[in-house]
Formats: structure tokens, C-alpha cells, sequence
């Protein structure tokens, strides 16, 4: 059912409040009976892992409006939706009943572990006052004067806060007679932000404790519920909640409350008086399959409302500009020789069949070459086409890519990743190519290049004049045989800009800086003007900075330019 119709439609393209979009009269596909869901659930704790941009947080804003005790009375938000008229209004008699711990940490994403604690802490003690402010807790009642001034300090230590949500709960309890939800939103990206940056045993140390402290045999709490991405496995984060529910996306729990199904979408495009691009819409934005037995064929609901938002400049990739893909990105060039076959497979239109679980072992991931396929699907760029359940509760899959959407992602991003999966054949000449590069060796570390590229690029026929970043990717792939002396990598801030490759000793020794550029025929550039672009970034930005700062007693900075299978290359003072 579509709400607040407007014509011509108010889509809301980046408010995800549910409360702020019902009173701003903005077009809304009605998800409420999601609040059904959850109460009828007996489960005490429920994770909805989803693809990013499929509704999530909205979802979470809707359960709290609906749930949280406040002086803002939101009866007009809900009158008109399918929640308030189901069973006889029976749902009503939960309506802003209880109190809501409510948190998110969709903005932790820190470098290091003392940022991401300091973080926390702002935000873990802001929630506490304001549920004090908001009388679902008495703070000055509470009992326990010198754990109010822990839990209130911006300044303490973030270790004070790993049983924060068994004291909050049990405090909401005494002060309104009601056990509070537990509402926390994009859960794991901290986690994702650990694993990438180095910090992981500090984090998940901190997470799992704060987790079961809150979740675990709590009699003070009502539900828990928590969204992300992935569901970090139980010797992750969650080995203490032997009740954990998961509404996966190979299960049937919540199966159509997230994404936009054919039905709500034609809904949508007749609103917007677009009926007739439903094909294109189709074509571009369907294709998910959700569900282990009610098979459900969804659509991504950002691209859908961003597409008629302007639908006179017809189907475009709205979703692959909003996330980094650093994290798969690294994983497709570390694991590209088991993989890569697998994404040529995908590209040719063919599905792939492997083995995943609900769960994904993070900390592994550099360990397992196909757990790379788990995270593309659970991260929404496959989806499956079939699916089988194992004896060992595991499922065997059949997966595709969904759409044309994501098919531009592989073909602008991750192909380039496949580059490596020819290297193995150059294998002999990887020592002679890092050797010359961490030597200041310009000439022999140009003339290695060169042979590799050729060699590879012979190979691998893209159909289309490569992108910075697939050479990006191929330079980063040819590295990672340091890795046991340094740090390869990509994208990352440093100096006054974002590098786009820095190689960083673990001790000190020499260190690199690569900056790529890729010659620009569209305006007849040459070889001397692209390797002056980035010679003349690589000194105006100054990233050699970051590696000197990682220990590195020598930087060689390296302007690298591409045309096809050639490069050229210049040395920049360091």
C-alpha cells in the first residue's frame, strides 16, 4: 500500500526517520506490518541482516516511533497504515508503551581503536541522558550514584561501558514498569571498520561483552533487535546469545518487509505517472531473491525511488556510489586466482554454486578464498537463484548477479580484480618488481611493470579502455606478497588527499607511494602531461607523509602513467 501520494510524488530520497517522512506527507511504501512481525516473534533477540540501502534504518525508526513511551503523540503517523487496522487494532495496546534504547552506529567507522572508543563513548553517553531527559529513566533514583557518573562521562574510558545496556535496561524497568526494547541499527559497522583497519581483537573484545551483557538471560528487557549487514559469526561477537534469532535473506522471517516488491513498485511508477517504465525499472533494479521456501523477487527500493525521482534521464547505477567497496575490493584481489573464474562465470550472464552459512566468519575472511562469495551475496551484488539445505544447516546456492545495476559494478570495480588472477603466470618476476620499487630503482621498476601488464593485459581483454581503478586494483594485487613486511594499501587518506597506493613498512625500512594516472584521449593528453598531473599531486599533497608516519626510514614516490598495456613511469623526491 502506498501512503501520502502526492502528485506530482514527494519521493524520500535520504530521510530514512519514519516520523520526520509521514509528517512531511512524503510518498511511503507501507512496511508497518514489520512492528506485527516483531511482536508476534517469540524470540527475544532478532538480527535482520540486509543489503545497505534496502530499508533498514526505516524500518528501525518505524519500530521505535510505533513502540518508544513519549509526549509526541505519533497516532497520526500509523491511523492510516495496515499496522493500526490489523487483527481488530489489536497491535494498538502496544502503542508507545515502552521505553527504547535506541542506538546507531552506522558512523563508527574509525582508523584506530581509541577514535572508535572515544566515539562510542559520546555517543553511548548522549543515549543515556537522553533517556533521562526523556523520563524513561531516573538517573537520580537510580541507586548508584558513582555508575550514573561512568555512564554520563564523555571523558571515561570505554572498557566503563561494556555492561552499559544491562544498567540502562534495569534502570528503564524501575522507572516506567516496563521492560524496554533494545533497538540498535547498522550493528556491525564498527566491526567492518576494525577488520579493515587493524583493530579487530580490541573491538570484538568490547562488542561481545557489551552484546550479551545487554541481550543474554537480561529479565529487564523486552526484545532485542539489531540490523546490519552481515551476521558476524557466533566466535565473533555473538557466542554468548545461544537464543539469537536471524531473519537472513536464506530464510523466510521478514521476508517482504525489506525491499520494494513488484506489486509495490508498479504501485509507485503508476503514482509517478511512469507506469510504462516498469520493463526498464525491472530490467535494472529487480532481481532479488529473498527466502529459502516463499521465494519473494524484490527490488532495491533506493535505486527504484532515485530513478523516478528523475526517471526523464532514464535507468542509471544509483546504488554503487553509496558505500566504499574497499573491503570486497581487497578480498577479490587477495583471493582473484579462486575467484576470479567464478566473477568471469557471473559476468557471462551463468550462475555460480557454492556452499554459504548465515554467518560469516570475518576474522577469516583473508582465509578463505569463497567466503568472498558469501559477502557479495549477503552484501546485495549476488543474489540466489537456488537454494538447498544442507544436513550440517549450511545451504548450497546457485548464485547470480541480479540486475543490470549491480552488473555495472562488476564490470567498472571488481574486474578489475580478475587481473590478478593471471599474475600467478609472472610470479618470477613479483620479487624483481617490489625489489626495484623499495630501491628508489625507477628504470627496472618501469621496465617489470610494463613486462607484467603486457603479460596480464594480453590476457585479459576488458572490451573497454581500463579505469584508474582497475589498474588500481592490479598494482595492489601485484603487492601482496609483501604483506608479511608491509602494508599495501589503496584509496586511503593521507597527507592532504587519498592515495592511491602507499606501501607501508611493519618495521622500519623503505616504503613506497604509487600515484596512477591513465592517459585522457577524450583530450588528446600525452604521456608528459598525465605523468605531470601526478607528479604534481604526489608533491602538492604530500602523501608520503602517512608512510613516513608507519616507520618508513626511505619514501620512493612513483608517478605511474597507463595507456592499454604500456606504462610510463618518473620518481618524485621524497
Amino acid at each position: 500500500m502506498i501512503l501520502g501520494a502526492t502528485h506530482p510524488p514527494d519521493f524520500p530520497i535520504g530521510e530514512s526517520d519514519y516520523r520526520t517522512l509521514r509528517r512531511a506527507g512524503q510518498t511511503y511504501v507501507d512496511k508497518t506490518l514489520w512492528v506485527a512481525d516483531i511482536l508476534d516473534n517469540s524470540g527475544k533477540v532478532l538480527l535482520v541482516p540486509r543489503p545497505r540501502r534496502f530499508g533498514k534504518t526505516l524500518n528501525m525508526t518505524t519500530l521505535r516511533a510505533f513502540l518508544e513511551r513519549s509526549d509526541d503523540d505519533t497516532t497520526d503517523c500509523f491511523e492510516d497504515t495496515a499496522l493500526w487496522q490489523a487483527k481488530d487494532g489489536a497491535y494498538r495496546g502496544h502503542f508507545q508503551r515502552y521505553p527504547v534504547i535506541y542506538l546507531s552506529f552506522k558512523d563508527v567507522k574509525e582508523r584506530d581503536w581509541t577514535t572508535c572508543g572515544r566515539h562510542l563513548v559520546r555517543l553511548l553517553t548522549s543515549t543515556t541522558r537522553d533517556l533521562d531527559r526523556r523520563g524513561h529513566l531516573d538517573l537520580q533514583g537510580s541507586g548508584d550514584m558513582a555508575r550514573v557518573k561512568q555512564l554520563t562521562d564523555t571523558n571515561g574510558p570505554i572498557d566503563d561501558f561494556t555492561d552499559m545496556l544491562a544498567d540502562v535496561t534495569a534502570w528503564c524497568h524501575r522507572a516506567t514498569g516496563e521492560r524496554p526494547f533494545i533497538l540498535i541499527d547498522e550493528y556491525d559497522a564498527p566491526l567492518h571498520a576494525a577488520w579493515q583497519h587493524g583493530y579487530w581483537d580490541e573491538a570484538v573484545s568490547f562488542f561481545r561483552g557489551f552484546l550479551s551483557a545487554g541481550l543474554k538471560d537480561n529479565p529487564h528487557l523486552h526484545k532485542g533487535i539489531l540490523t546490519g549487514i552481515l551476521k558476524v559469526a557466533k566466535e565473533g561477537i555473538f557466542s554468548g546469545l545461544n537464543h539469537l534469532q536471524t531473519a537472513s535473506l536464506l530464510n523466510d522471517r521478514l521476508v517482504n518487509r525489506f525491499g520494494f516488491t513488484d506489486a509495490e513498485v508498479a504501485a509507485l511508477a503508476e503514482s509517478a505517472g511512469r507506469k510504462g517504465d516498469l520493463d526498464a525499472m525491472r530490467h535494472w533494479y529487480n532481481g532479488y531473491t529473498f527466502g529459502a521456501v516463499h521465494r519473494t523477487l524484490l527490488y532495491n527500493p533506493w535505486s527504484v525511488l532515485n530513478y523516478l525521482e528523475e526517471p526523464n534521464l532514464g535507468p542509471r547505477p544509483f546504488w554503487k556510489n553509496t558505500s566504499d567497496n574497499a573491503l570486497i575490493r581487497d578480498l577479490m584481489i587477495r583471493h582473484a586466482g579462486s575467484v576470479g573464474p567464478h566473477v568471469e562465470h557471473l559476468l557471462n550472464g551463468h550462475t555460480v554454486h557454492t556452499r554459504l552459512d548465515e554467518s560469516i566468519p570475518v576474522q577469516h575472511l583473508h582465509d578463505n578464498p569463497l567466503s568472498v562469495l558469501g559477502l557479495l551475496t549477503f552484501s546485495g551484488y549476488l543474489t540466489v537463484d537456488t537454494i538447498a539445505t544442507n544436513d550440517d544447516g549450511a545451504f548450497d546456492c546457485g548464485l547470480r548477479i541480479p540486475n543490470r545495476e549491480v552488473r555495472t559494478i562488476f564490470t567498472d570495480t571488481f574486474h578489475g580484480c580478475l587481473q590478478q588472477a593471471t599474475v600467478t603466470a609472472a610470479t618470477a618476476g613479483l620479487s624483481a618488481l617490489s625489489d626495484a620499487m623499495l630501491d628508489g630503482a625507477t628504470e627496472a621498476f618501469e621496465r617489470q611493470l610494463g613486462a607484467i601488464l603486457k603479460a596480464v593485459l594480453s590476457y585479459m581483454d576488458f572490451g573497454h579502455r581500463p579505469i584508474e581503478a582497475i589498474y588500481q586494483a592490479f598494482i595492489v594485487g601485484l603487492l601482496v606478497h609483501l604483506q608479511e613486511s608491509h602494508r599495501v594499501v589503496s584509496n586511503r587518506e593521507a597527507g592532504y588527499g587519498r592515495a592511491d597506493v602507499l606501501v607501508m613498512p611493519r618495521t622500519p625500512g623503505p616504503g613506497a607511494v604509487l600515484e596512477l594516472k591513465v592517459i585522457d584521449t577524450d583530450y588528446e593528453e600525452t604521456v608528459q602531461t598525465a605523468l605531470e598531473r601526478a607528479v604534481t599531486q604526489l608533491q602538492q599533497r604530500d602523501y608520503a607523509a602517512e608512510v613516513r608516519a608507519a616507520g618508513a626510514t626511505n619514501v620512493h614516490q612513483y608517478a605511474v602513467v597507463f595507456d592499454g598495456k604500456r606504462c610510463w613511469m618518473e620518481s618524485v623526491e621524497g
